[in-house]
C-alpha cells in the first residue's frame, strides 16, 4: 500500500533532524537549516493539504526536501569536524580504529546525501520527487541515525576526556596556589576541604567518562551487546533519576525490573555535571585566596 504522500515528506523532515539538545551548542549555520527545514515543511503540508495545483505542490516539495538534505550535509559535517578535532594520539588501537570507522561512515554518509541532492535538481516530476523522500526516509531509518547516534556517543566521551585532563591540569595549579598562599589557620582548612570536595568531584567525573568510553568502545565489535534502541533520539539530556552511576534493583520483589545501564551519553553528560561542580569550587577558593589579606 502506497504511504500518503504528506506522511512521506513529513516524516522524512522528522528523521532528518539529529538532537538539538548538544552538550555542546550547534552552530548559528546548523540553527538556520532547521528554521529553513521547518518553514519549507510547513509551506509543502499546507500546499497539500489544499490540493494546490501539482506545479505548486512539486515546487514546495522540492523546496522542502532539498531543506532537509542540506540540513543532513551541514549535520554531518559538523560532526566530522568535531571527530577530525579530538585529540586522540595516546589512545588505544581500538580507539584509533572506531574514528577510522566512523570518518568512513561519514564520507559514505555525505556521498549519499550529494547523490541524493543530484537527484533531486534533475527530477521533473512530482511522484520521483515523493520517491526520493521515500528512499530517503528508510535510510535514514535503517543506516543513519542509528549510525550518527554511535558517532555522536563516541565523539561527546573523547571530548569529556579532553576536558576532564583540563581539569586535572586546573586542580594541580590551585593546589599550589593554596600552598603559596599565606592563609590563617582557619582559612587554610577551609581552601583544603574546598579542595578535597573539588578533587572528589573531579574523581566521579573520571569514573564516570571511563564508563563512557568504555561504552563506546563496544561499537567496533561485530556483536554488540548493547541495546542502542534505549538512546533517546531527542533527548541528549536525561532527568536526574534516570542516571546511576550504577546499575540498580529492588531485590525483595520477585517481579521488579532491573532498570537499562546510563547511555554513554548520559554517563558523559553526568560527567559533565560533576566537572562543573569541581569548577564550583574552584571559585569559592579563589574568592577564599581573594579575602587573605582581610578585604
Amino acid at each position: 500500500m502506497r504511504v500518503p504522500h504528506l506522511f512521506i515528506i513529513l516524516t522524512a523532515a522528522i528523521l532528518v533532524l539529529l538532537p538539538a539538545r548538544y552538550i555542546h551548542a550547534q552552530s548559528d549555520t546548523i540553527k538556520q537549516a532547521r528554521e529553513a527545514v521547518t518553514e519549507n515543511v510547513t509551506e509543502a503540508a499546507r500546499a497539500e493539504a489544499t490540493r494546490a495545483p501539482e506545479a505548486e505542490r512539486f515546487a514546495t516539495k522540492r523546496a522542502a526536501l532539498e531543506s532537509i538534505l542540506s540540513l543532513s550535509k551541514l549535520e554531518a559535517e559538523e560532526l566530522q569536524a568535531k571527530l577530525t578535532a579530538l585529540l586522540l594520539n595516546n589512545e588505544i588501537e581500538k580507539v584509533q580504529a572506531l574514528r577510522t570507522k566512523f570518518a568512513a561512515a561519514l564520507d559514505s554518509y555525505l556521498a549519499y546525501l550529494k547523490n541524493a541532492d543530484d537527484t533531486l535538481a534533475t527530477t521533473p516530476e512530482l511522484t520521483a520527487i515523493e520517491n526520493i523522500a521515500g528512499d530517503l526516509q528508510e535510510w535514514k531509518e535503517t543506516i543513519y541515525n542509528p549510525e550518527m547516534q554511535k558517532i555522536l556517543d563516541f565523539t561527546l566521551a573523547f571530548q569529556n576526556r579532553q576536558m576532564l585532563l583540563v581539569g586535572d591540569a586546573r586542580l594541580t595549579r590551585v593546589a599550589t596556589e593554596i600552598k603559596r598562599a599565606k592563609l590563617s589557620r582557619e582559612k587554610a582548612v577551609a581552601a583544603k576541604l574546598l579542595l578535597n570536595a573539588a578533587s572528589n568531584h573531579l574523581k566521579t567525573a573520571h569514573a564516570l567518562n571511563e564508563d563512557a568510553i568504555t561504552a563506546v568502545r563496544a561499537y567496533l565489535a561485530p556483536n554488540e551487546n548493547r541495546n542502542t534502541d534505549a538512546i533517546q533520539e531527542d533527548a541528549l539530556l536525561p532527568t536526574p533519576e534516570t542516571t546511576p552511576l550504577t546499575t540498580p534493583s529492588v531485590e525483595n520483589d520477585k517481579n521488579s525490573l532491573i532498570l537499562p545501564a546510563p547511555t554513554p551519553r548520559e554517563l558523559v553528560t553526568n560527567s559533565v555535571k560533576e566537572i562543573r561542580a569541581t569548577y564550583e569550587n574552584f571559585l569559592k577558593i579563589a574568592e577564599l585566596l581573594n579575602k587573605k589579606t582581610g578585604k
